[in-house]
């Protein structure tokens, strides 16, 4: 994919930071607002993407570190519950 449509997301996603930082909103409202805007910016146009693994997969990890930062988890939170 090309660096532009990486980009646009990206910066999105920075713009939103107080939102995201905001601890009045809830996890189940920051996702929902997730889901209803950021995927539609990092979707804008991927009707004419060639698809490939790779893509999906950039895809997945990109989607997946954004919530993790939207709604605050951490590796190491998850591997300290996952380990006792």
């Amino acid at each position: 994919m090309y660096r532009m449509q990486w980009e646009k997301p990206d910066q999105f996603f920075r713009a939103i930071d107080k939102l995201r930082k905001c601890q009045i909103i809830g996890r189940a409202s920051k996702t929902k607002i997730f889901n209803s805007t950021m995927k539609a910016v990092l979707l804008y146009a991927s009707e004419s993407w060639i698809i490939t693994h790779r893509t999906i997969n950039k895809l997945q990890v990109f989607i997946n570190r954004c919530l993790r930062k939207t709604i605050n988890v951490h590796w190491r939170r998850i591997k300290l519950t996952t380990s006792q």
